[in-house]
């Protein structure tokens, strides 16, 4: 059986190795996976984890279990488990996974779909709910797989990860604090939902982190709390540290945060202090005001695999410009396009700490709906990175119905290109080509700028966010398919 309680300050838990999948609140697949599918590694990594975050009722378990990440072929622990996840949650029984179809609707979902019982402090503690519970504070990216004992907590031992994850989640996003999860109550309802409506203002620190004088206990939430922000900040590894416990990597990591802009760095982070007010800034404001000595414009990702810019702003359509009326037909098949928007044929798409090998790059999608780094409403588009100032294209014949020029928010110089009601936004160009207004007609394949960092993406590797969407731009869909279409289409 598994031990009960949290972790020690001696032997923290090995976790497993920290990939570009780890936290996510949902994924995309750029093929189908399943009997007879492409099932690219990526992808096959991508369900096997889903199998795993969501429970089986019948059960109580994971649909797929044990699980090894680096496990990344369909074999038959997959297809077992994807049978019985398909024979619980949709009308399918095909044994596959398509990029759009209901199974992977079904899969994306939030785990906590239900609670038999309470979680926490004083709750009834089941192992499916805890496991449940857990499942979902992963998702939200508070607690990391390896650093609990699935289906286990122990509530009265003050550094049980999972415990430290559900008093943190409350402490951000709900007005309780009485560190349980009750079926009924506002935390559940705000963590079932894929996104929390509160976006991080500050660490509500109740005592100081770090080094204390009066050896007065600190409290494991707000020690969590800052460990996570130096995640974000790059500054420490989740494999490094013990959740809620201030350890020697801990007090290393605030340190070298502190450096950027203490002369004499404390290691101690205080609940209204400097140090607490920069750890809540994005990673790229913070490498705005204070640039690392390091830092150079080939910093495109962080430790975790994750860019370093926000996800474009979204401010798209809204208000001030009436969108010109449109001549270009939908498709009827989605987001299909005419041309790939960045030319020359050098290119890199999505997360991939190898940026720049564009002859040979290792295309994946970075679009994800909910919390994530840097991300506080997700990734609504795919980054696709280049050698700076190679020409961007118009994907599709359409009408613009926005254009920015000037380096403006946190899209930069910008273009949306409307055909039908559907809209292709391509932001953080290095410039726009002059004349191209609102209200033209242009072609597909017509150059409508160079590829560039401006805006949100300054200081990281040159890239192009490049986002489809109906409507509003959270109404958005993974532009990763079509874009491999129109790639395979041109060969």
């Amino acid at each position: 059986p598994a031990p009960e309680g949290g972790l020690s300050a001696t032997a923290p838990r090995a976790a497993p190795p920290v990939s570009a999948w780890a936290g996510r609140p949902t994924y995309a697949i750029s093929a189908a996976v399943g009997p007879g599918a492409a099932n690219r590694p990526d992808d096959v990594q991508w369900v096997r984890w889903r199998l795993h975050l969501q429970v089986n009722p019948e059960t109580g378990r994971p649909f797929l279990e044990p699980f090894d990440p680096s496990v990344r072929v369909f074999d038959e622990a997959t297809r077992v488990a994807l049978a019985a996840f398909q024979a619980r949650f949709t009308r399918y029984d095909d044994g596959r996974v398509d990029p759009r179809g209901a199974t992977h609707t079904a899969l994306a979902r939030s785990p906590a779909y239900h609670l038999d019982g309470s979680v926490g402090r004083g709750g009834q503690n089941a192992p499916a709910d805890v496991l449940r519970v857990q499942q979902t504070l992963v998702s939200h990216g508070l607690l990391q797989l390896g650093q609990f004992e699935p289906g286990q907590l122990d509530a009265t031992n003050p550094n049980d990860p999972t415990q430290l994850a559900i008093d943190l989640f409350q402490r951000r996003y709900t007005q309780r604090g009485d560190g349980r999860i009750d079926p009924l109550h506002d935390t559940h309802r705000a963590l079932k939902k894929a996104t929390p409506t509160v976006q991080l203002k500050n660490l509500g620190l109740t005592g100081p982190v770090g080094p204390v004088s009066d050896g007065t206990a600190q409290v494991g939430a707000d020690v969590l709390a800052v460990q996570l922000r130096l995640v974000h900040h790059g500054v420490l590894e989740f494999e490094q540290f013990a959740p809620g416990i201030v350890d020697g990597a801990t007090e290393q990591a605030i340190v070298e945060f502190q450096a950027r802009f203490m002369p004499n760095p404390d290691g101690r982070v205080d609940a209204n202090g400097a140090t607490s007010r920069l750890l809540v800034l994005d990673r790229r404001e913070m490498d705005i005001r204070y640039p690392r000595a390091t830092s150079t414009d080939g910093q495109a990702v962080d430790a975790r695999g994750n860019l370093v810019d926000d996800a474009a702003d979204a401010d798209e359509l809204a208000g001030a410009d009436e969108p010109a009326p449109v001549t270009a037909p939908g498709t009827g098949r989605g987001f299909s396009m005419d041309a790939f928007p960045v030319g020359g044929g050098r290119f890199n798409i999505g997360y991939d700490r190898a940026w720049n090998n564009f002859d040979n790059p290792h295309n994946n999608s970075d679009y994800y709906l909910g919390v994530g780094p840097g991300h506080p409403s997700g990734h609504h588009g795919v980054d696709i990175f280049g050698p700076r100032g190679a020409p961007i294209v118009a994907p599709v014949t359409g009408v613009i119905v926005r254009v920015v020029h000037n380096n403006q928010g946190s899209g930069g110089r910008r273009v949306t290109i409307r055909r039908g009601n559907e809209c292709f936004y391509l932001a953080h160009l290095d410039s726009v080509t002059p004349g191209l207004r609102v209200g033209q007609e242009i072609t597909a394949g017509t150059q409508i700028g160079t590829l560039g960092d401006s805006g949100s993406a300054r200081g990281t590797a040159p890239h192009l966010h490049f986002s489809t969407y109906r409507g509003s731009y959270t109404n958005s869909t993974d532009p990763f398919p079509f874009l491999t279409d129109v790639l395979e289409r041109r060969r």
